[in-house]
């Protein structure tokens, strides 16, 4: 035995693993330095590669020049084809390929095993055959190929079911079990329930709450579950996926903003959570670049911005607001805290908006939103102005003071916003 510095190979627990090594293949060492190993080969289909090596306190570590191909093959055996699920109650065709490698033909006996009553057997014409504990069918295997063999059964019960299957002759048999998913019938429906449990207090060592769990009539026997997780954060399991909302910038105007803003949101969620990564960094900042660099196509010359920009007839107020004013004299406002953003955009921008307010403060819509699914409750009227108005105060750095005519209409605007709700 030898005393090493360095391990000759990558090992978990090395030391231990090697003293076992040594002591199981070179305790028959025999007086001329020669040993014979004898190990179990995995019973599977492949070729395994043999090689050796021999370390010497004057020489160090040799490896042998050549080295031993061994191919593990059996020459009966069997394979089943199973789907990844199948539904209760339906009737499956389980096929059984039995191979024969032998120079002659083969008769066995091919038997699937029902022990636990976990399926029925069923015949070709959907007929049930009854709660059998197994089938067997017999089939001659002629030589160097394969044969099908096909059982019908319908499952009866949910989750992971058993199916062994074994081949026997009068000189080989192989037995294979594998499991089959069986799902429930019907459409499966989620309900969630949220529980804030708040242990901030030194004096709170533990917390109790009862769950009400209504389970609503005419539900599918036995498909019923309830399943708990628990996370320390207060977006639940969406801050562990996070980086899913990261997306690449693509498309017409609105379809770029629509990829372009979620990477700023959680740019800055991760980073004051404390939990944005350098890698997550990364990627936010250079889609965050690549979705302004491509808004900025979406221009036209009056400082608007549309979905095909200068291909549009008139810019849209809500595009510029929610995606410019609010995703970009917000979003862009927002970007500049990460990437560098031309000041002037945003003063030409803001200058387009003022040009098109009202007298009474508001803002109306004189272009066409494509995605109005993105406009929400803030599509039109006084929730588009109030809307506009927030962004205009939110981005007034530009300008270095607040502007005159932004300040002039918020009270016209609050005043009209009470009257119409009274």
């Amino acid at each position: 035995m030898y005393e090493f510095k360095l391990m000759p190979f990558r090992l978990c627990n090395a030391l231990a693993t090697f003293e076992f090594t040594m002591d199981s293949f070179l305790k028959g060492l025999n007086t001329d330095g020669k040993v014979v190993i004898s190990s179990k080969i995995p019973d599977t289909i492949t070729s395994w590669v043999i090689s050796a090596f021999a370390v010497d306190p004057v020489f160090g570590l040799g490896i042998c020049d050549n080295t031993t191909k061994v191919t593990v093959f059996r020459p009966f055996f069997i394979k089943l084809n199973l789907p990844y699920s199948v539904v209760r109650g339906e009737t499956l065709s389980l096929q059984v390929m039995v191979f024969n490698y032998n120079s002659k033909p083969i008769t066995a006996d091919v038997t699937l095993e029902n022990g636990k009553e976990e399926f029925l057997f069923t015949m070709s014409g959907n007929e049930i055959d009854g709660p059998t504990k197994r089938e067997t069918k017999t089939v001659t295997i002629p030589p160097e190929t394969n044969m099908p063999v096909i059982f019908f059964i319908t499952p009866q019960k949910l989750g992971y079911i058993d199916l062994v299957v074994s081949a026997i002759s009068a000189h080989s048999g192989d037995t294979v079990m594998r499991k089959l998913l069986v799902k429930p019938e019907g459409k499966t429906h989620y309900k969630n329930r949220a529980i804030l449990l708040d242990l901030r207090l030194p004096s709170t060592k533990s917390v109790q709450t009862a769950i009400d769990v209504t389970i609503p009539d005419g539900i599918v026997e036995g498909s019923e579950s309830i399943s708990i997780s628990t996370i320390g954060d207060l977006l639940g399991p969406t801050i562990n996926n996070m980086e899913q909302l990261l997306r690449l910038p693509v498309g017409c105007g609105e379809q770029n903003m629509l990829n372009f803003v979620p990477s700023i949101v959680v740019l800055e969620y991760l980073d004051r959570a404390h939990r944005l990564s350098s890698i997550l960094r990364e990627k936010a900042l250079s889609y965050i670049e690549t979705g302004y660099q491509r808004e900025l196509t979406y221009q036209r010359e009056d400082g608007s911005f549309s979905a095909f920009g200068k291909t549009d007839r008139k810019g849209s107020t809500w595009f510029v607001i929610f995606k410019l004013t609010s995703f970009v004299l917000k979003a862009f406002g927002q970007a500049s805290r990460h990437i560098d953003v031309d000041s002037e955009i945003i003063k030409k921008t803001m200058r387009w908006l003022i040009r098109h307010q009202r007298e009474d403060g508001g803002f109306a819509e004189p272009g066409k939103v494509h995605n109005k699914a993105m406009q929400g409750a803030s599509g039109n009227g006084v929730a588009l102005s109030v809307y506009t108005l927030i962004a205009l105060m939110e981005n007034q750095q530009p300008f270095h003071k607040p502007h005159q005519h932004i300040n002039n209409h918020p009270t016209k605007l609050v005043s009209r916003t009470t009257r119409m709700k009274n």
